[in-house]
């Protein structure tokens, strides 16, 4: 019978979906400063120079 695995999977799929929490924003949040725009900054960038280091292995 394949009851034994539809059941086991009804009850994961029913115990996931009431054990989350739906968290809702307003519109317009309470601090005026509140930041919700991240301003990017450029931290690293990977060039593709075609130089002469590489790895051999990862024990290097």
């Amino acid at each position: 019978m394949k009851k034994p695995p539809a059941a086991l999977l009804s009850i994961v799929l029913v115990t996931a979906t009431f054990g989350q929490e739906t968290v809702t924003l307003p519109a317009k949040p309470r601090n005026p400063q509140a930041g919700r725009v991240l301003r990017l900054r450029e931290v690293f960038r990977i060039s593709d120079d075609g130089g002469a280091f590489y790895f051999k292995s990862p024990r290097n």
